[in-house]
């Protein structure tokens, strides 16, 4: 009895001993998970990253740095980059266990975040070293495709914002992919279980969810998809093709047997030259204007915060935004979003406008906060509907103004969402025509 009280003692000691991760234990993880990382994903490493040991100030001024970066040739004063470069790495900062620094190459790993996350999740922390390997088998899967690919000068090559959305899709459901097979190797199902729970990613995408978990699961789960589509038809030689040619739209995420197709050509030069004096029309002087073209994922985006059906955007082909930015809280944009069939375009009207209908009633009495849902006329022959909502901000001098204008024609919808802009009904539906004899001219 003796000798069983002393060694149930000595376990209970060494358990409690045993929750501190040195820097060295780090290393030697590193260094055990990146040969399996090598197998699976069919590459060897140059060289390991170095190894930082890192709190969230660590984590976050990385990824400041990183945003500032990619922020450099996005027309952003110096102010405007920092402050929006700053708003992310907060935001972000917290839930990363870890970080691979596309600038500096380092491997950040933040023991103390891990401890915080098994907590929060309720999980027993001995649970801690098994999530470790699986976190350094994500990120060294992001230092491996850095390595082989240049992580930032395919960002720089991107075409816009919905290609950089697609490349964040691939390079994380890659490391998703990479990091659960890691995982069974070596044989820890429960680590790779709460890591799905941490990324939130491990759901279907539904007719109607949260936000926040929406772009997880796009993120996440669809990327992951993809990744196990592409090797499932081309093994890890085909996933590395596909990581040095990223698909050019977030449409090929969500069908990617679409990958090696080339996407639907964008609006021509006059269209959107038509969309940018469109957009300044209603705008206030000196705006600085911004375009893009619009995916799958914008759309879906748009849909779930408006709390529609994302089905929706089964049919949309392809969009393109013109915005025009006078400060932080000002803005107008001009979006068109082409659909495969009229019925397409006039079911993302009508489940915009009942939505905001939705949300007028829901506002009700609210004394700082007023919303209207209504029809809104063109054309003869169009579907139109807006949306207004008036928010007072403690003194009824300082007011922010949200309108939004959705009006289908044919299989185009052509979308303005004013933020404290000057535009008045008549400029909107004269900026809406404007647009659709160009799309007709087209």
């Amino acid at each position: 009895m003796v000798l069983a009280f002393l060694a149930s003692s000595l376990r209970v000691g060494l358990a409690q001993v045993s929750t501190e991760v040195t820097d060295t234990e780090l290393l030697w993880m590193v260094r055990e998970v990146a040969p399996m990382v090598e197998e699976v994903t069919g590459r060897r490493f140059t060289e390991l990253p170095e190894v930082v040991s890192a709190n969230v100030e660590d984590v976050a001024q990385v990824v400041f740095d990183e945003q500032l970066h990619l922020l450099a040739d996005s027309g952003m004063s110096d102010h405007e980059a920092r402050e929006h470069a700053s708003r992310t790495a907060v935001a972000t900062a917290p839930a990363l266990a870890g970080k691979y620094g596309f600038l500096d190459h380092k491997l950040y790993l933040s023991v103390d975040g891990i401890e915080t996350a098994l907590a929060i999740e309720g999980e027993e922390p001995w649970l801690l070293r098994p999530l470790l390997r699986v976190v350094i088998a994500h990120e060294l899967t992001h230092a491996l495709q850095d390595q082989a690919t240049d992580l930032d000068k395919l960002v720089g090559q991107a075409s816009g914002s919905d290609a950089v959305m697609a490349m964040n899709c691939l390079v994380e459901g890659h490391a998703v992919w990479v990091h659960e097979q890691v995982g069974a190797a070596l044989e820890l199902p429960e680590a790779v279980e709460v890591m799905k729970d941490l990324l939130g990613f491990d759901q279907p995408i539904r007719r109607r969810m949260d936000p926040q978990a929406f772009q997880s699961i796009y993120v996440y789960g669809l990327g992951r998809d993809f990744v196990a589509y592409q090797a499932e038809h081309g093994g890890s030689e085909q996933v590395w093709r596909v990581l040095a040619d990223p698909p050019d739209t977030t449409s090929m995420i969500v069908a990617p047997w679409t990958w090696a197709e080339d996407p639907a050509p964008p609006l021509d030069g006059e269209q959107r030259r038509i969309l940018r004096r469109a957009s300044a029309r209603l705008a206030g002087h000196g705006w600085r204007t911004e375009e893009n073209a619009m995916g799958d994922y914008d759309v879906r985006d748009q849909l779930v915060r408006a709390g529609a059906d994302l089905r929706i955007a089964d049919s949309l082909d392809q969009g393109w935004n013109t915005r025009l930015v006078g400060g932080a809280m000002a803005g107008v944009e001009v979006q068109v979003l082409r659909f495969t069939s009229e019925e397409g375009a006039h079911a993302f009207v009508e489940g915009m406008f009942h939505e905001a209908e939705v949300q007028a009633r829901m506002v009700g009495q609210d004394p700082f906060i007023r919303a209207d849902a209504e029809d809104f006329a063109v054309g003869r022959h169009d579907r139109g509907a807006r949306e207004a909502i008036t928010v007072t901000l403690m003194a009824p001098e300082v007011v922010d103004h949200l309108g939004r204008v959705w009006v289908a024609r044919g299989s185009d919808v052509v979308q303005v969402v004013l933020v404290n802009a000057p535009a008045t009904d008549r400029q909107v539906r004269s900026a809406i025509a404007r647009v659709f004899r160009a799309l007709d001219a087209g």
